[in-house]
């Protein structure tokens, strides 16, 4: 496995994550995201990146991982979860971020997560000030050791210039490289891990 440092965090990744997020699907058993999960491990993945609205994936992952807390670096998001009926709710409020914060916390079984990001940007009608405000207050509280966004296009490379973010997950492959002309550049500048 080949490891690089992401960013200004100073934290060794594996150039391989893995996608939480199909092991937090009700429809997969246990047992199969366990394997999942620690095969991931065993093979040299370190990064592993979820989200509040994956289901069960973070109560998964503090549940068959927590054992081997040391092993890995975890990135999870907020801006939006699945409520008790499944349905996507978007809450970029200061409250709603730090509460669901707080509750990927207590999932995951970690008192410090390494990485929370939003799932996307507030939206028009959100205060996006008080939102950004909020995710460094889950920093500043010690929450997370670092914070970011995860977003495509020029929005993010704004958001990316205007707040001090520590990482930023977008969009990159064979098909898609828009990247290339604003977003990359612009992380690149404030030494944003990607």
């Amino acid at each position: 496995m080949k490891y690089s440092i992401l960013g200004k965090t100073g934290q060794k990744v594996s150039e391989i994550g893995l996608g939480a997020a199909q092991i937090g699907n009700a429809g997969i058993p246990e047992a199969q995201a366990e394997r999942v999960l620690l095969r991931a491990l065993d093979s040299g993945i370190n990064f592993i990146d979820t989200a509040a609205m994956y289901g069960e994936s973070e109560a998964r992952i503090g549940k068959f991982l927590s054992h081997r807390r040391e092993e890995f670096i975890l990135a999870t998001k907020c801006g939006d979860y699945l409520d008790g009926a499944g349905k996507v709710v978007k809450d970029y409020t200061r409250e709603g971020i730090l509460r669901i914060i707080d509750e990927s916390r207590k999932k995951l079984r970690m008192d410090v997560i390494d990485i929370v990001q939003f799932h996307g940007l507030p939206g028009e009608k959100d205060d996006a000030k008080a939102a950004f405000e909020a995710l460094l207050e889950a920093k500043a509280k010690g929450w997370a050791r670092f914070v970011g966004v995860s977003h495509d296009g020029a929005a993010a490379a704004r958001a990316a210039e205007q707040w001090p973010l520590d990482t930023q997950e977008f969009t990159y492959n064979v098909l898609y490289q828009e990247a290339d002309r604003d977003l990359m550049p612009a992380l690149q500048r404030r030494n944003v891990g990607t």
